[in-house]
């Protein structure tokens, strides 16, 4: 029945299912370059669109993978992004921590079923986390339940109540009769789930809390940006910059500012700080542009290729490619990106693909009307 259900619910969506497995496949390879010790913790995000850009890269022609290529952030499988962020070595003792709490756990609910009748908040405590448990270790294997800040301090929760001993001493009616060792032993699982969720909380407001003043500021050079103030976006920004210079969205919203503000240099010094921490193809293309106003076209055409190969798919960094080739007059190159995009029939269409692909009939107009 699971085989069967499992084939059916691939059926529904074929394209997204073979999308997670591709995502898995360069994981793995990910994987096999750094086995022991990992690429780092939270560093997923940062690398995995490098990993993906090289294998199509090395692979070409591989369509079915172009097409469902995408800028992802996360592996859809917990374990197996535990995996490429802290190696085999961090894998086991967090896979070995799991494995010994449920069979510590699943010991203790075998004797809890010996015992008829039993109604106490304990029991019911102890059966919620269980459950709670196993649920987010069975969603940990296609989604990424471990990410949400809520969901970890739940998962902790859990984890410290399963794995207390005093909970593991559910097995005699001795102890159920004993109402005020009943109470003690509440009192004390519930200042160890408090304890828990005060350490979590505290860690949570040394390192995020105490940036919410900068994030709203953000939000106004937002504001700012999409009403075409730039350069009060880009006041903003530089205020901002020593509180937020490690966060790779805010690199790349910084550097996207400054080169509207035709600030090239700076722009391309900023977005090589924010590839440290986030690897988009906006970026890359970004960047590209600023070394295309500067005339350096050799490294225009390294950051256009490269936001190509990290999502196949995607049209706007050939659309540039094609761009760039028409204003240094290679017409043999630009009429070859010209009718990629003219021939494309992406997954999502769109009036700015509409209308990339009418610029693109006006250019190779353009040319055959050359002498």
């Amino acid at each position: 029945m699971i085989s069967i259900g499992s084939y059916y619910l691939y059926s529904l969506k074929a394209d997204s299912a073979y999308g997670r497995l591709f995502i898995w496949e360069v994981s793995l390879t990910m994987i096999k370059d750094n086995p022991v010790m990992g690429i780092g913790i939270d560093r997923y995000a940062a690398e995995y669109n490098n990993w993906q850009a090289h294998y199509f890269m090395q692979n070409p022609g591989q369509d079915r993978k172009e097409k469902v290529a995408d800028n992802i952030q996360v592996a859809y499988n917990e374990y197996l992004q535990g995996m490429v962020e802290v190696g085999v070595v961090g894998f086991l003792l967090f896979f070995g921590l799991i494995t010994f709490t449920l069979f510590y756990s699943g010991y203790s609910l075998k004797k809890i079923n010996k015992i008829n009748g039993i109604n106490t908040p304990l029991l019911m405590l102890f059966l919620s986390c269980f459950a709670s448990f196993i649920s987010m270790i069975v969603m940990g294997i296609v989604s990424y339940p471990f990410h949400g800040i809520f969901m970890q301090i739940l998962f902790i929760m859990n984890f410290a109540v399963l794995s207390s001993k005093g909970i593991h001493q559910i097995n005699t009616e001795k102890y159920f009769s004993n109402k005020m060792y009943l109470r003690k032993k509440i009192d004390k699982f519930s200042k160890v789930i408090i304890g828990v969720l005060l350490i979590g909380l505290s860690i949570i407001a040394f390192y995020k809390l105490h940036k919410i003043p900068f994030y709203k500021e953000w939000q106004l050079a937002i504001n700012n940006y999409n009403n075409n103030n730039y350069l009060g976006a880009q006041a903003i920004y530089n205020k901002l910059y020593p509180q937020l210079c490690d966060d790779g969205f805010f690199l790349l919203y910084y550097g996207t500012t400054l080169a509207i503000n035709e600030q090239y240099d700076k722009s391309i010094s900023i977005l090589e700080q924010a590839k440290k921490y986030i690897n988009d193809p906006i970026l890359y293309t970004t960047m590209g542009n600023c070394y295309r106003q500067k005339k350096e076209y050799i490294q225009a055409e390294e950051c256009y290729k490269y936001a190509k190969y990290m999502v196949p798919n995607r049209l706007y960094p050939i659309y540039l490619m094609a761009l760039l080739f028409e204003e240094q007059k290679k017409y043999t190159e630009t009429r070859r990106y010209a009718q990629i995009i003219l021939e494309s029939q992406p997954k999502i269409q769109s009036e700015a693909i509409d209308e990339m692909k009418l610029q693109m009939e006006d250019l190779l107009q353009r040319i055959n009307d050359l002498p």
